[in-house]
């Protein structure tokens, strides 16, 4: 798992660097909205999930979200209740309203079946995508691609890929 967690840190902290250097060469405006809400189907949360995220500079910035739903009974599938917690730190590029997003951490709860107790459950997940944030409030709006990797609770250690979209409020 470690080598997962360094699979994602690791470009957060050269798009850093990378956003230090940039700023040598042009200014751009400082967010005067840090703060933003958002819901967000199909991405990091899963299904879906309500979050909240804080810029901690231009460049990056934290995020966390809370996700619970149920499953339909599907064939042999039984009825499953999940209930999900995510932490993600994202690293931002570009010029604002319009920027690049790339993030990871980790979505951390609890999965349970009909008349058995509910196990833990951990993914890995990252984004690779569009944010659009202006520096002032307003509109959120965020789309990309959602890498993430089972790590404990399913049925198997897999890969998957989503596609996510997000629209919330900055203040």
């Amino acid at each position: 798992m470690t080598r997962w967690l360094w699979l994602w840190v690791t470009p957060l902290i050269a798009v850093s660097s990378l956003r230090a250097q940039d700023s040598a060469r042009s200014q751009s405006p400082r967010s005067r909205a840090p703060n933003a809400i958002f819901a967000e189907v199909l991405g990091n949360g899963g299904l879906y999930s309500l979050n909240y995220d804080r810029s901690l500079n231009d460049a990056i910035s934290v995020r966390g979200g809370y996700t619970r739903w149920t499953s339909v009974e599907f064939g042999d599938q039984p009825t499953k209740h999940y209930k999900f917690f995510l932490l993600m730190l994202n690293g931002l590029l570009g010029q604002t309203p319009q920027r690049f997003e790339i993030g990871g951490g980790a979505r951390f709860g609890s999965v349970a079946q009909q008349d058995t107790p509910s196990r833990s459950a951990v993914k890995v997940t990252s984004t690779i995508g569009y944010r659009y944030q202006q520096s002032d409030e307003g509109w959120l709006f965020r789309c990309g691609l959602v890498p993430e990797y089972n790590v404990r609770g399913y049925s198997s250690r897999s890969v998957s890929l989503n596609l996510g979209l997000s629209l919330g409020r900055s203040f």
